[in-house]
């Protein structure tokens, strides 16, 4: 991967952790996140297989409500796929279920 799989950073305080700008380019400024292409995608997926190789059946998802719903639910499903039995975290901490509900019935959240 290389500097065009990244968003830029911003600064990220206040509301922006629970609203729509929580999504791409948080941290604020300490880290950058991975944009969602085909590319890193790919890269991602070719690191499940190897985990699940490897017998591992347990996935937590970090910070899951700042991965937009339609690509953390390609990782879930690639994950279902490739191990039907796996067990799945999102980590959503929020105790707003309006933050929880893009992901009711994909996996256990907090």
């Amino acid at each position: 991967l290389d500097r065009e799989d990244f968003h830029p950073w911003k600064d990220m305080m206040g509301d922006d952790w629970d609203n729509e700008n929580r999504f791409e380019g948080w941290g604020a400024g300490e880290w950058s996140d991975l944009k969602a292409t085909e590319k890193v995608l790919l890269r991602h997926q070719r690191h499940l297989d190897i985990l699940i190789e490897a017998g591992v059946k347990g996935f937590r998802f970090d910070a899951a409500k700042h991965i937009r719903p339609r690509t953390l639910k390609a990782y879930v499903d690639y994950i279902r796929q490739m191990c039907p039995d796996a067990y799945i975290y999102l980590e959503v901490l929020s105790d707003d279920p309006e933050q929880h509900a893009p992901f009711l019935g994909w996996a256990d959240t907090t």
